[in-house]
């Protein structure tokens, strides 16, 4: 075991050597930016991450883990809903909501926000993970549906296939 953890310090002592020397590109003295505080109306004791700032500058978009008020908290309490928080008069931020049904039903992350009426979200509910997209509808949000659309064709029996 010794031995094959020595190799492997060697193999990978070298990795940045070898890098160099195949002419692939690395990262140096990545700059990491301070969170801000955005006070007690966005932030909690809860991990907030993934901010999008909505294109008119109004809606902040983020996700938060582990908070009581995320819809599935009381059987995970790592679950992540997508919150939001308007811009209320003085630059101030307003007392972030849940996004809610259908929108964060399982696992949600935001991804962007296009545009004032379109979520694109990366989510695991009910076992499927993948990119979807919600609409905002003078009813709410819609369900998240597939990013991509598979066209449906029909076999030589008229029997549906991708």
């Amino acid at each position: 075991m010794k031995k094959l953890l020595c190799i492997l310090w060697g193999v990978m002592a070298c990795l940045p050597t070898l890098a160099q020397n195949e002419g692939i590109n690395y990262l140096k003295n990545i700059e990491y930016y301070k969170a801000e505080d955005l006070g007690g109306n966005v932030n909690s004791k809860s991990d907030e991450s993934y901010p999008v700032i909505s294109p008119d500058g109004k809606i902040l978009y983020f996700t938060r883990e582990g908070h009581p008020g995320n819809i599935e908290y009381k059987y995970d309490k790592r679950d992540q809903d997508i919150w939001y928080a308007t811009m209320a008069a003085g630059g101030i931020w307003s007392l972030a909501k849940n996004l809610g049904k259908p929108v964060n039903e399982g696992y949600r992350s935001l991804v962007n926000a296009p545009n004032n009426n379109t979520l694109i979200v990366w989510g695991a509910p009910k076992g499927y993970t993948g990119v979807k997209v919600s609409k905002r509808t003078s009813d709410g949000w819609t369900t998240p549906e597939n990013f991509y659309r598979h066209k449906t064709r029909k076999n030589a029996k008229g029997e549906n296939i991708l």
